[in-house]
């Protein structure tokens, strides 16, 4: 088993697989997805800062990782 500690800018994360190119693909997804949630705090900055529960507007066309973290 590979185990490797990966870190993009506030993402912190232990990916652990049977073989590298898997913690290849662990890392693009992660990559992709924080693009994702980086454009879109950019249109709506309180998501990054509300302390309080988020809701993701209905006839948004938010991402997936958005709607999950909400």
């Amino acid at each position: 088993m590979i185990r490797e500690r990966y870190q993009l800018k506030q993402t912190v994360v232990t990916i652990l697989a049977k073989d590298k190119k898997y913690v290849e693909v662990a890392k693009k997804a992660i990559i992709h997805h924080r693009r994702l949630l980086e454009e879109y705090i950019q249109k709506n900055p309180l998501f990054a800062f509300t302390l309080e529960p988020y809701e993701v507007n209905v006839n948004e066309d938010a991402p997936e990782i958005v709607k999950r973290m909400a």
